[in-house]
């Protein structure tokens, strides 16, 4: 990991899932934790795992470095309801919530039917329009009809966050040309050796478009493959980031920063 000290944030973990993987119990300190990590961690963006109780855990202890975002992943979209969505309206009031997310379409595994997905994603939308949130979308084998049903419902202007960014180049030109405050977030798999293509893609992204996230315990970077990954293997993101666009690391650092504040306020 680079000795370089600058501020860095995960624009998208699951602290809930780190914690239960490593063993961790939520009454433990996260500021001692946190002590651990490469100096300069600037924040985090906790995202809605498997229940309400444990992703509002971490934002209900406010902590000035723990942002949230809430919603339905598409493996569980046979889980939205009425009651459901009447929680998360009232959960994205709370002062922490800085996204609705992860939505969006799941075609590798398809652990919801493909038209329940789409209603539900669709919907979401609509939630996150109407409360003027930026999304955190999900997107796996689905480059069409996610393109799709963002065209009709999310307008010009509005901010996302296309995370775990592992499609093809193309997709990413067609949403930046339709979405000029589109993000598109890069994980530790930037850095596998089998990730060619993502690296192309990341390396034709402007990098004024791009997020660090570690989507956290999934997909730690190289070094760290094979362990449970954590917004302090950030450093190693950015440090691949970097080397993609040909600038140092701290200036990339910087830039990378500030697109965090750009959508997520924080």
């Amino acid at each position: 990991m680079s000795t370089q000290s600058y501020p860095y944030v995960d624009c998208h973990c699951h602290l809930d899932a780190i914690y239960q993987r490593l063993g961790k119990k939520y009454e433990d300190s996260f500021d001692d934790w946190i002590g651990a990590w490469p100096e300069g961690f600037d924040g985090c963006l906790c995202t809605y795992s498997d229940t309400f109780d444990d992703t509002m855990h971490f934002l209900n202890l406010n902590h000035p470095k723990i942002y949230g975002a809430l919603g339905q992943h598409p493996h569980g979209a046979t889980n939205y309801s009425e009651d459901f969505e009447k929680q998360l309206l009232d959960l994205l009031k709370h002062e922490k919530i800085r996204s609705l997310g992860e939505i969006g379409l799941d075609y590798h595994y398809t652990l919801s039917p493909v038209d329940v997905q789409k209603r539900v994603f669709e919907r979401q939308i609509e939630i996150a329009i109407d409360k003027q949130l930026p999304i955190t979308i999900h997107t796996r084998e689905a480059e069409q009809d996610t393109f799709n049903i963002l065209k009709m419902k999310v307008p010009k202007n509005h901010k996302f966050h296309v995370h775990c960014f592992t499609d093809s180049w193309e997709f990413a030109e067609s949403i930046l040309k339709e979405w000029p405050n589109a993000y598109f977030g890069f994980t530790g798999v930037l850095t596998f050796k089998s990730s060619s293509n993502i690296q192309s893609a990341c390396k034709k992204i402007p990098i004024d478009r791009i997020l660090s996230e570690t989507d956290g315990p999934y997909m730690a970077p190289v070094p760290f493959r094979g362990k449970q990954s954590m917004p302090g293997y950030i450093p190693c993101i950015i440090k691949k980031i970097a080397e993609l666009h040909g600038l140092p690391e701290g200036d990339a650092a910087a830039i990378l920063r500030q697109n965090c504040k750009d959508i997520y306020l924080f």
